[in-house]
C-alpha cells in the first residue's frame, strides 16, 4: 500500500469518527471497526500513539483512568470527555511522520506495550503477486472475516521499511485471530511460526486451501 493510500485511510478514519459522534449509525461504526486495527498500528509504528490519564471532575470524584489507549474508548465519553480530538491529533502527527519521516536516531518513540487488538486478524501466508490463486485466497479470507466484523490483513498490506520478520511476529502478537495458510508452508523460511503462535493467548487457526467454507462457520 503506497503512502498516499495510507494517508487517505488515516484522514478518512478521522473524518468518519467525527461523523459518527455527530450522528451515530451502524454503517459508519462498522467501517471504523474494520479499519481501526490498521490505523492504530500506523499510529503506533509512527511513534505517535500516546497513552493518556483521564481524571474525574473534582466535584464529582471517581476512579482515575491511567495509561488509557484512546482508540479503546473512541465511542465513549468518559467523564463527559470526548477522545476524538486526541485521536485526531495522533492521526495528524502520524500523517506528518509519513510525509516527513524522522530518523530513527532523532525520533523518540514511546515504548508502547502492544495489547491484543480486538477485531484484528493477521493472515500468515505466502506472498507472490504473480500467483493469482494466492490473491484470490487472501481476498476470500478478508471477505469471510468481514462477515464477522473482523479486519484481516497480510503483512504486505501496510508498507514499511522494517524487517518483514519483525513485522510478522509483532502482528501475530497483537492479533486477536491468526489465520495461517499452510499450503505453501515452506515459504515461511526461517520464521518459527510454531514458536510465535505458541506464545499467543488468543485464537490461531491453521488452514489448508479449501478452508473458506469452514471459516464462515466460526462463531
Amino acid at each position: 500500500m503506497d503512502i498516499d493510500t495510507r494517508i487517505e485511510r488515516l484522514k478518512t478514519f478521522k473524518a468518519r469518527l467525527r461523523a459518527w459522534h455527530d450522528k451515530p449509525n451502524d454503517e459508519t461504526r462498522e467501517w471504523l471497526n474494520l479499519n481501526r486495527g490498521a490505523v492504530e498500528r500506523e499510529v503506533t509504528e509512527a511513534g505517535c500513539l500516546k497513552l493518556i490519564t483521564i481524571s474525574p471532575p473534582p466535584a464529582v470524584g471517581g476512579l482515575m483512568m491511567r495509561n488509557v489507549n484512546a482508540f479503546d474508548l473512541m465511542y465513549d465519553r468518559p467523564y463527559l470527555m470526548s477522545l476524538v480530538p486526541i485521536i485526531g491529533d495522533m492521526i495528524d502527527l502520524t500523517i506528518a511522520e509519513l510525509l516527513n519521516p524522522s530518523s530513527k536516531e532523532s525520533r523518540a518513540v514511546a515504548q508502547v506495550v502492544a495489547e491484543v487488538q480486538k477485531g484484528y486478524a493477521f493472515v500468515a501466508m505466502a506472498i507472490d503477486e504473480n500467483d493469482h490463486q494466492l490473491v484470490d485466497v487472501l481476498e476470500a479470507i478478508k471477505e469471510a472475516s468481514k462477515d464477522f466484523g473482523i479486519a484481516a490483513e497480510r503483512v504486505d498490506d501496510v508498507e514499511s521499511n522494517d524487517r518483514i520478520t519483525d513485522r510478522i511476529l509483532e502482528s501475530i502478537r497483537k492479533a486477536e485471530y491468526v489465520f495461517v495458510d499452510l499450503t505453501l508452508e515452506r515459504s515461511f523460511g526461517r520464521l518459527d511460526l510454531h514458536t510465535a503462535l505458541g506464545k499467543r493467548q488468543s485464537t490461531s487457526l491453521a488452514l489448508e486451501r479449501g478452508f473458506i467454507s469452514t471459516l464462515r462457520t466460526i462463531q
